[in-house]
């Protein structure tokens, strides 16, 4: 059976007893030292192995621990505020874990899935006033000359993807019942423009790049914008759809929006509706 002796050696510094124990099994091997209470001066330290290896109190209410590795083991909780200084690693290349951050409302949380490879933001929004963001990505230049991104998405592929790809993917879902009182735009675009006196740059709410390097060739459609639609009641749109809103600007001679009907086309700009091509006439005349 096990059997602990134990050899009273003096008092500690809360003048409980100090002693020295021994401990053994029913294999009669001995092994552990028991001391109800420990203090050490502030130099003092408990090393392991070597002295690369210790415990030691810095400063006041800091307990410090010192290796070029330190393990845990099991679970961990942490309660208080924590600072990490240098670099931090979850898992290694090929083995990874999940690392889960809570917000202050339930069912907000921000995951990294190991399983999926993929970062996941999740927030539930009861709120009944101001404006509710997810995520807010914020980028203030103060030098002269750089160019900006402030957020970059890039799909890189080499082979035959599937039946769509996707870059950006935005959807708002209005389930059965839900609606705006106002405006509600997939993808809202705003510039704000300086307010004085601006003598260079090209300026546009939305601007659409095609790269066809010099080894491209194909005869498949590539268009600036597509506009499809679907749904069991889609020929709604076929009634009340238009291709662009407008709104704003006024008629005027000159100006951006303007009444020429006595010139006739000079250009035309080819669409595809249903696979079949149409022309929208322009003039070089203007009103």
């Amino acid at each position: 059976m096990s059997q602990t002796i134990k050899k009273t050696i003096g008092q500690g510094w809360g003048k409980g007893d100090l002693y020295n124990a021994l401990a053994y099994d029913a294999t009669d091997k001995f092994g552990g030292l028991k001391i109800k209470a420990l203090m050490l001066n502030s130099t003092g330290r408990i090393s392991f192995l070597d002295a690369n290896a210790y415990i030691y109190s810095s400063v006041t209410t800091q307990l410090d621990l010192v290796a070029t590795t330190i393990a845990l083991a099991g679970i961990t909780t942490v309660t208080g505020a924590t600072t990490i200084t240098g670099a931090l690693t979850v898992g290694v290349s090929g083995t990874g874990h999940d690392v889960k951050f809570f917000g202050d409302t339930a069912g907000c949380s921000l995951l990294y899935d190991q399983s999926e490879d993929q970062l996941v933001i999740t927030q539930t929004n009861a709120a009944t006033t101001g404006t509710e963001r997810t995520l807010d990505v914020s980028q203030t230049h103060t030098g002269i000359g750089a160019s900006a991104e402030a957020l970059r998405s890039v799909i890189t592929t080499n082979v035959a993807g599937g039946t769509y790809m996707n870059a950006v993917f935005g959807k708002i879902d209005f389930s059965t019942v839900g609606k705006v009182t106002g405006l509600a735009g997939v993808i809202c675009a705003e510039l704000t423009m300086a307010g004085g006196a601006v003598s260079q740059g090209t300026y546009a709410t939305f601007e659409a790049e095609i790269n066809l390097p010099t080894s491209y060739s194909s005869s498949v459609p590539i268009s600036v914008l597509r506009i499809g639609t679907w749904g069991a009641v889609k020929t709604s749109f076929d009634t009340y759809g238009y291709l662009l809103d407008i709104d704003g600007p006024a008629v005027g001679s000159g100006k951006f929006f303007q009444v020429n009907t006595a010139a006739a086309a000079t250009h035309a700009l080819r669409v595809r509706i249903g696979g079949v091509a149409y022309y929208v006439m322009l003039t070089d005349t203007g009103a």
